[in-house]
């Protein structure tokens, strides 16, 4: 089970305010904003990716994670996202020996910033990672996606594979789906960001909303 929480309290005043301190100003507090508008907020935020996106912080708690996908998500450390998981030591486990890592469960946490999610999944939905850490990932986006909230509504839309980010594969085990995807999509506008991640998850919308 995944679980979500935002950390940071009213996460669009403390980016503005930010914002405004790079400028030598503070912000003012407003009126809330719609769910629209605040989407367009966070879409704009998270495709310029501007530092002041460090001063939100969430986390994501995993219940039942295997050791072996948490190693995997452990050494994403882009953006020094802080983990917290489970300890297996046979002295605070009743003396049961330890098991093999894809054998063994426990609970995981990662506090993030928008920021270091988006590079963790520029690694882990890579379709050369290991299938069932893509999997927990995917796991992870959808239920942002469920989400009321809507930085996680669009969060989830602007996290795609390196290759979709850059347009291009950067790894040297190429596993093409860059060239799928552009071979099946409709869009001709690739240098439209935001475009290109609706369509990227758009084209695979039964995994982002189901699963595989």
């Amino acid at each position: 089970m995944i679980e979500l929480e935002m950390i940071t309290k009213d996460p669009i005043y403390q980016v503005k305010d930010a914002n405004c301190i790079t400028l030598g100003k503070r912000a003012i507090k407003g009126k809330p904003y719609s769910y629209e508008d605040e989407s367009e907020f966070w879409w704009n935020m998270f495709i310029s990716e501007h530092s002041t996106l460090r001063t939100v912080l969430f986390r994501i708690v995993d219940t039942n994670m295997r050791n072996d996908i948490m190693s995997q998500v452990l050494r994403a450390t882009k953006g020094h996202p802080q983990p917290i998981c489970q300890s297996h030591r046979p002295d605070w486990n009743h003396g049961e020996p330890r098991k093999p890592s894809n054998e063994t469960y426990g609970l995981f946490e990662h506090i993030h910033t928008a920021e270091s999610f988006m590079a963790l999944c520029r690694q882990r939905l890579c379709f050369s990672t290991m299938r069932e850490t893509r999997d927990k990932v995917l796991q992870v986006l959808r239920a942002m996606n469920n989400s009321e909230l809507p930085f996680f509504n669009v969060l989830a839309k602007c996290c795609v594979p390196q290759c979709v980010y850059r347009l291009g594969c950067c790894d040297r085990k190429n596993c093409h789906h860059i060239n799928s995807f552009i071979k099946l999509s409709d869009t001709k506008d690739y240098s439209n960001i935001r475009n290109r991640y609706n369509e990227y998850w758009d084209y695979y919308e039964d995994i982002f909303v189901q699963g595989e």
